[in-house]
């Protein structure tokens, strides 16, 4: 998954809650999921604020395939889908398409 990636994905699900500018009343925040682990990490600005939208670039390293030289991910590993956090619980874009 890299920026071209969460680009379509929004592109997809733009008319529905499964983007951040469409959900944010129903309390979900844009995160990420490694499938394997089930860990979910909220996408974060680079001061560690959480972030508006679904961005990797400040995604802890382990679950990056690639790193720029400043420290930003530019792409992740399989197995982390985009999704969004409500208390602790992970919502895939399509389940909080159907919210």
């Amino acid at each position: 998954m890299d920026r071209h990636t969460l680009r379509v994905e929004n592109g997809r699900y733009r008319k529905t809650t499964g983007t951040s500018k469409n959900n944010r009343c129903l309390g979900l925040h844009p995160a990420f999921q490694q499938r394997s682990t089930g860990r979910i990490e909220v996408a974060r600005l680079r001061s560690g604020a959480p972030a508006p939208a679904h961005t990797i670039s400040w995604l802890p390293h382990d679950c990056a395939a690639s790193i720029n030289k400043d420290g930003t991910v530019l792409s992740l590993i399989p197995g982390v889908e985009a999704g969004f956090e409500r208390d602790g619980v992970f919502f895939t874009r399509e389940q909080a398409a159907a919210l």
